[in-house]
This record gives structure tokens, sequence and C-alpha cells, in this order.
């Protein structure tokens, strides 16, 4: 009977984390500083290829990000599994913000390879 209190309390302990990284996977990812390759947006100081912000995804699926510009534009990219996404400033336009949403990106797909459509559904 003893063991079964120490059963719940690790349902339960492993269901409040399981609960924490579906919350932290389904909000958008703050704008951040990032130098050592960390997960989600952040912002550069113009990298070595002359981008001011990158999106890191680390996971092994194809992910849809949406890209908000600071002209009030947005877009949805697709993002590969564990690939580093750069954004370019153009003129006096450049990425704020990027983040996780959780609609399916649209791939194609042969016998061997899986990639990102040029075109993705935007919302």
């Amino acid at each position: 009977m003893g063991n079964t209190g120490i059963t719940v309390r690790r349902a339960l302990t492993g269901l409040t984390a399981l609960l924490a990284l579906a919350s932290a996977t389904a909000e958008p990812a703050s704008a951040q500083v990032s130098t050592d390759g960390t997960c989600g947006f952040y912002f550069t100081n113009p990298d070595h290829e002359r981008a001011t912000a990158r999106y890191y995804h680390c996971g092994n699926s194809f992910i849809l990000i949406q890209v908000d510009w600071n002209t009030g534009w947005r877009e949805r990219r697709c993002v590969p599994p564990w690939y580093s996404m750069p954004f370019y400033a153009d003129g006096p336009h450049h990425v704020v913000n990027a983040y996780y949403i959780p609609n399916a990106p649209d791939l194609i797909e042969d016998s061997e390879h899986r990639i990102c459509r040029t075109a993705q559904p935007q919302g």
C-alpha cells in the first residue's frame, strides 16, 4: 500500500513536467539575445552573414513559424529540423519576432526526402 503513494506521486510529477513542456512550446518565443545556439528567436549583432536575427529550431520535426516585421507585415515560414533560419534587414525593415505556431507546414515528400514547400499557408 505504501508503494501506491509513491507511484501516484511519480505519475503526478511526470504529468506536471509534461504539462509544463507543452505550455512552454505553445507560447510565442520572446525576443532574446543569444550567442550560444539557444532554441527559438534571438537577435544577432549582425552576425558574419549580415543577419540581424535568427530562429533556431531544436527538434527533429518540420515546424511552421510566424515572422513579424517592424512594418506590421507577418508571414509564415517552414523550418527544417535542427535548422538556424537567418533574417536579414530590408533597408529600414527588419524582423522583430518569430515564434512557433501549431500548424503543420506544407512539405514536399518523395521516397527519400522531405523538404519545405516554398509557399506556406498564411493566416
